[in-house]
Formats: C-alpha cells, sequence, structure tokens
C-alpha cells in the first residue's frame, strides 16, 4: 500500500512540474527557441520590422508570427565552460496557421554565425 501512495506521489511530482505546451494564437505561427543548457535561441527581428525586445533590453525566445514568409534574425547564446558568445543566424520560413515551430540553433564551422533551424 505504501508503495502504491508513494508511487503516485512520484508521478504527481512529475507530471504537474512539466511545463504547459505553448499553441499559436489563432490563425497565426508561433516561434519558440531553443533554451538549453548549451545553447539559448532568441527571436531578434521578423522582417526587419522592430527588435523584439521582452524588457531591459533582454531578447525572448518566442514569438508569435502572421502567416507566410518571412525571413527572421535570431541571436544564439552558446554556453561554455569559460563563457557565453553570441552569434547572429537567420531563419527563412513559410508559417503555417496555428502552428507551433521549435527553433534550434548550432555554431557554424567557422565560428562566426549560428545555422538556425525550425522544426514542427
Amino acid at each position: 500500500m505504501q508503495s502504491k501512495v508513494l508511487t503516485i506521489i512520484i508521478l504527481s511530482l512529475m507530471f504537474g512540474c512539466q511545463s504547459t505546451p505553448q499553441n499559436a494564437e489563432s490563425g497565426q505561427g508561433l516561434l519558440i527557441g531553443e533554451d538549453s543548457s548549451a545553447v539559448k535561441v532568441m527571436i531578434r527581428q521578423i522582417d526587419k520590422g522592430d527588435i523584439l525586445w521582452e524588457g531591459n533590453y533582454k531578447l525572448g525566445t518566442t514569438a508569435s508570427i502572421e502567416v507566410g514568409n518571412h525571413t527572421v534574425s535570431i541571436m544564439c547564446e552558446f554556453s561554455y565552460s569559460w563563457g557565453k558568445k553570441l552569434s547572429p543566424g537567420t531563419l527563412n520560413i513559410d508559417i503555417k496557421p496555428d502552428t507551433v515551430y521549435n527553433v534550434s540553433g548550432k555554431l557554424s564551422p567557422s565560428g562566426d554565425n549560428c545555422l538556425v533551424v525550425a522544426n514542427i
């Protein structure tokens, strides 16, 4: 009996602590940048519009985006034992309505920019 109760408590904690998946606004797309211990993908600008500051001159990892073809300016922050490195990247994407895109990045072989991809 005790092991059953303990199992239920552990499962409740595991599933209760998971973040709620984000959904796109009706008729739009949603970009969600990777935010891991190795890299943080931040949405900087959509179609050369305003810079998407979240506050205190910090860029966010999510952005709602209209349906259609877009060029998205990205900043990737790579974490190393010695510190962090910021690298720019560009994502060319055709946004579909009500779709969430997971945006990830990796450092280019030259180390000059971030290679960005988006997956559904």
